[in-house]
């Protein structure tokens, strides 16, 4: 019997330490992580986040057996944050993450009660899970947190002192200049508000080809604000028209090989008659 006994404690030790191929429990959160803490808050569940930078042994052997993902779908919320986009790099600075992978542990109001650098088995990962389940407690500081991954000082200022003059949504993304495209300069800025204010009213204004070229001249940062790419001359000069009859908006036509005018003689380059003619 005592034989019996140890086997099958041997037997469930194995199952264990193993991934399980088959099981498909979704145990991350899909949400952003200010979701997944408000989501802790109102169920009163602890989590973790677990930052990594590249699928690996973690996600096989730990995250992959069955007994950890029953464990934490039934007692805790889990997140993933994967390094290094913008949002993970924010992360990783306010918890001061300097080694991946790493899990970190949090009571459900925030409080981080444990810290775990590299790889561990699934069993140990189910015991300090275990000891962390039922506790509670708050963060020492918020605004202190938050400053560790930014300013304090400046955050302090913005929290007592400033005052919100526009919310905007930005979305920009690095430009490839392809060879003989076109594009139509409205205006070039030394003030960065006045271009926000320009771009944003392009925006409201449903154009979807705005483009911003930052040059520097005797060290002062300037900004040239353009529509485009266009392919042709023909098209550029349609859209230069229209601006200038809609909007009286006066456009430069720029040739984005070298950023300069095109001239009257340089025209011919920049044709749709270009693609017309048959290849020898």
């Amino acid at each position: 019997m005592q034989a019996i006994s140890k086997t099958l404690f041997l037997f469930l030790a194995i199952l264990l330490i193993l991934p399980d191929a088959h099981a498909d429990e979704q145990i991350f959160f899909g949400g952003t992580y200010e979701q997944l803490r408000q989501e802790a808050e109102k169920q009163g569940k602890p989590y973790f986040i677990y930052f990594y930078a590249q699928p690996g042994k973690l996600d096989r052997e730990t995250f992959g057996n069955k007994y950890v993902k029953m464990y934490v779908k039934s007692r805790y919320l889990a997140f993933k944050s994967q390094a290094f986009s913008l949002y993970s790099d924010f992360l990783t600075r306010k918890y001061e993450v300097k080694k991946l992978p790493q899990i970190c542990i949090f009571t459900p109001q925030g409080k981080m009660v444990e810290r775990i650098e590299g790889f561990i088995s699934a069993k140990d990962l189910l015991d300090k899970l275990r000891t962390h389940e039922r506790k509670q407690g708050k963060p020492a500081d918020n605004n202190i947190a938050f400053g560790q991954a930014a300013n304090p000082e400046l955050s302090l200022q913005l929290r007592e002192l400033a005052e919100i003059k526009e919310v905007y949504k930005f979305s920009i993304r690095r430009q490839t200049i392809k060879e003989k495209t076109i594009a139509v300069q409205l205006g070039v800025f030394e003030s960065y508000d006045n271009l926000v204010k320009s771009v944003q009213e392009l925006d409201e204004n449903w154009h979807d080809n705005i483009m911003v070229v930052e040059v520097e001249i005797e060290k002062r940062r300037l900004f040239r604000l353009m529509l485009g790419p266009f392919y042709t001359i023909e098209h550029a000069k349609g859209y230069q028209r229209s601006l200038r009859e809609r909007k009286g908006l006066y456009g430069l036509i720029i040739a984005l090989d070298d950023f300069q005018p095109i001239a009257p003689e340089r025209e011919a380059e920049y044709s749709v008659e270009r693609f017309q003619k048959p290849k020898n």
